[in-house]
């Protein structure tokens, strides 16, 4: 008899992951972490370098990324742009120092939250088809419940940011 993995999922899912305990509590001792965050640094600093032409230690940054991510409401939850893929966007975004970020598709508001503690200073544009998920809510943000090509926002430098994360392809 024949089995098709293809009509059948023997997965379920338990619950969603829970990032609410601090995530370095697993960290033995210091020594483990230093070498843990040289090897970060190391392959961050070689991307870094790729894309923008100059190498350098992302050691701060990225301490303060680990020290930021437990209080991101969003993180865990199905839906949400994944740590990994937030540690990118910490990074990058603390590195080109934008004026302004763009983002479509904010769903959960995971990311969001992560560029407005990664560049504090940017003005911030969110926008969504449906605001209804949004964790949290942050002033400084400006949210449009609509598509983003209905509103015209202009860059200030050659830094500024747009992440598109709408999952359509228009």
């Amino acid at each position: 008899m024949d089995f098709s993995m293809q009509h059948t999922s023997l997965t379920k899912e338990i619950e969603s992951f829970n990032y609410k305990n601090p995530y370095r509590q697993f960290n033995v001792n210091n020594s483990l972490w230093e070498r843990h965050l040289k090897e970060i640094d190391l392959q961050v600093s070689q991307f870094m370098k790729e894309i923008a032409g100059k190498q350098r230690s992302h050691k701060h940054e990225i301490n303060q990324f680990f020290n930021y991510i437990n209080n991101n409401p969003a993180l865990g939850k199905r839906g949400a742009t994944v740590i990994g893929s937030l540690f990118w966007l910490f990074i990058i975004a603390r590195s080109l120092n934008p004026k302004i970020i763009v983002e479509s598709g904010v769903f959960l508001g995971s990311s969001l939250h992560c560029y407005r503690e990664a560049c504090k200073n940017a003005d911030i544009f969110g926008f969504d088809l449906n605001l209804k998920n949004l964790l949290f809510q942050d002033e400084s943000i400006h949210l449009h419940e609509t598509d983003w090509s209905q509103i015209e926002i202009k860059a200030k430098t050659a830094n500024d940011l747009c992440y598109f994360d709408d999952h359509i392809n228009n």
